[in-house]
């Protein structure tokens, strides 16, 4: 397929497997490839973009019109960041297509007509072999590209061991020699997992207060302690003492002996 943009040089009259036809779309963002899929799934690239549009519709991507299968500039197609956070969604939840977007390099089989060849990840976000300076190792693929219309953009799952995040970056520029889309990427990443992180509000080795017991020989009160702890994702630097406040409820002032552990005698809440 002759196609605008970059290409994965899937040749007419060569034979493909699916799979290697969606590393040459994802890995060197081929538009050829992506028409090749297209006319193969649903007989012309107009019609796969109806589907394209049926399935924004479907992810609640309400402002995204599609008119080809490549991305490239055309009258009347749209999109906005929030519906390139749903569709990066959709896509980082398939382990498949993660797990191609995020690999280094690819050897396409030979087919009936050419040999077999390597094609390297252009998204240097997660091209390990690039010597761009942009690999974040933090970065599990999604996709990245650009026109000349919509300028650079980036779509990244990041995460750590306990966090993750979607990212997604359009409309950037190239400044100083620096492609923003990925630049702005990382400093994202950055900020996202330095300053936001899971913290224990609540821990059920904490006291929460005294209940007198009655008809007991053994003690005047029992100490209430939360059933379960509670971590909430906050800024880091929250303080919990002084920022969130803490209150609880009881169903009863008093118990009666015996008194058993694991009763349920109030609500602790945070807020």
């Amino acid at each position: 397929a002759n196609q605008e943009g970059s290409a994965a040089y899937i040749s007419e009259g060569n034979q493909y497997h699916m799979k290697d036809l969606l590393y040459g779309l994802m890995l060197n963002s081929g538009n050829d490839a992506a028409v090749a899929i297209a006319e193969h799934v649903a007989g012309s690239e107009e019609s796969f973009a109806e589907l394209m549009n049926e399935k924004a519709a479907a992810l609640g991507m309400s402002a995204t019109v599609y008119k080809n299968p490549t991305g490239m500039t055309a009258e009347g197609a749209a999109t906005t960041a929030r519906d390139a956070v749903r569709i990066a969604q959709a896509f980082n939840e398939i382990d498949f297509l993660t797990s191609i977007s995020d690999a280094v390099q690819y050897e396409m089989p030979a087919t009936n007509k050419s040999p077999a060849r390597i094609i390297y990840n252009r998204n240097a976000l997660a091209a390990r072999v690039s010597e761009s300076g942009y690999f974040d190792s933090r970065v599990t693929g999604l996709n990245a590209g650009s026109t000349t219309e919509a300028g650079y953009y980036a779509a990244s799952a990041v995460g750590s061991e306990t966090l993750h995040y979607l990212i997604v970056v359009l409309g950037a520029e190239e400044r100083e020699g620096k492609n923003l889309a990925y630049t702005f990427t990382s400093r994202l990443a950055t900020y996202a997992l330095d300053r936001f992180g899971y913290v224990e509000v609540i821990k059920t080795s904490g006291a929460v207060c005294e209940v007198p017991v009655k008809l007991s020989s053994a003690a005047d009160y029992v100490t209430l302690v939360p059933a379960s702890s509670l971590t909430l994702y906050l800024p880091l630097s929250t303080d919990v003492s002084t920022e969130l406040t803490l209150s609880y409820r009881l169903e009863r002032e008093t118990l009666e002996a015996p008194v058993e552990a694991g009763e349920v005698v109030g609500v602790y809440s945070v807020s």
